[in-house]
């Protein structure tokens, strides 16, 4: 089976940040959000049970159709991708408040990419939260790349969770910063702080 074509419809600039929008809205209303997406680990020692991990983790089905969402936002050829919707509101926001805002946002988001809440050394490599993201959305989820998937279904009970849990956190981290920025750009509409939309 052959991939299908990219559409060849082009945005402008208004109809890019109103599917910013409305994707952001499906987002906070997927049952992930609505339910909490709150996942943990944890890792404890015990002298006689040696080292204990516990986990909590999303339903794997509410996870899946949060990912249609989400990965438009994080995935560099998509409309909505996050520094597309920075590069856009820079050049167009009139509002000096929101633009400092939205760089603080861009800046966040740019330090979760390359370290996030948990760093990861594998085999003397520091694996970025942005390279997990990638690999769990492409192989688990999304494509069939068995080198990749081989690779990940080697990894040891521990070491798989901890990936895991990097990948969440860095889910829920995205959702942050998409949510906030979606409020900017609801603020700069509702305002009229847009030039030339």
């Amino acid at each position: 089976m052959r991939r299908r074509k990219k559409s060849s419809t082009a945005y402008n600039e208004r109809s890019q940040l109103e599917c910013f929008l409305f994707r952001a809205d499906q987002l906070q209303n997927t049952r992930l959000i609505q339910s909490g997406f709150k996942p943990s680990f944890s890792m404890s020692y015990d002298r006689m049970k040696g080292v204990q991990f516990s986990s909590k983790t999303p339903d794997d089905d509410d996870l899946r159709s949060f990912l249609t969402i989400l990965r438009q936002f994080i995935s560099q050829e998509e409309t909505i991708h996050l520094f597309k919707i920075y590069n856009l509101c820079q050049q167009r926001l009139s509002n000096d408040n929101l633009k400092h805002n939205l760089m603080k946002a861009r800046e966040i988001w740019q330090r979760e990419l390359k370290r996030g809440g948990i760093s990861l050394i594998f085999n003397g490599r520091s694996v970025t939260p942005e390279r997990i993201t990638y690999l769990c959305i492409n192989v688990f989820y999304f494509h069939n790349d068995s080198e990749k998937m081989d690779a990940l279904r080697r990894l040891k009970p521990h070491e798989n969770m901890l990936v895991k849990h990097i990948f969440l956190d860095h889910l829920v981290e995205a959702t942050r910063n998409v949510l906030y920025v979606a409020f900017i750009i609801k603020v700069a509409f509702r305002e009229g702080f847009f030039q030339g939309l």
